[in-house]
């Protein structure tokens, strides 16, 4: 095994303008269903709405889709599908980055690190480091099912020769 592992990727266009379709068509679909309410809805018999409430809460939940598409969109634009993400594994040191609008990566000596566990949700699986300054988690569909599956391994490797 190298005594260093660095991956690199990049987000994914598709997932973007996926995820930008998905909510946009929400938001249109409830502000449709907004716009054109005139009963009141009841959730599970716990919380009753008249219609004016009701037609408030489609037109809220229009808003908050249509504020996640605008997201997505500057995503876009911002060109973060452009830029290059770096993972790295060294015999002292984990580097990852914190996220897609923060710039400076998220590095920390491996005796820092408390706990690292595979999971999924969904099917969708993913590395969950976590550390006396926060957690860092890794989605296997961002990097790959070998380059993920290498991650784990060397990463559990590494903390119990520690």
């Amino acid at each position: 095994m190298s005594d260093v592992l660095e991956i690199s990727y990049r987000l994914k266009a598709w997932k973007l303008v996926l995820a930008m379709i998905v909510a946009g068509a929400a938001a249109a679909g409830m502000g449709y269903i907004g716009l054109n309410n005139e009963a009141g809805i009841r959730f599970y018999h716990l919380v009753t709405l008249p219609p004016a409430g009701a037609t408030a809460f489609f037109w809220t939940i229009a808003a908050i889709c249509a504020a996640a598409a605008a997201m997505f969109v500057v995503m876009l634009a911002a060109g973060v599908t452009k830029q290059t993400y770096h993972i790295r594994l060294t015999p002292s040191d984990f580097t990852a980055p914190r996220g897609v609008f923060r710039k400076k990566p998220f590095t920390v000596a491996l005796s820092d690190i408390r706990n690292v566990r595979v999971y999924n949700v969904n099917s969708v699986h993913f590395l969950e480091v976590k550390t006396r300054q926060g957690k860092i988690t890794i989605n296997r569909s961002d990097i790959g099912k070998a380059a993920f599956n290498d991650l784990a391994g060397a990463l559990a490797g590494r903390l119990q020769a520690t």
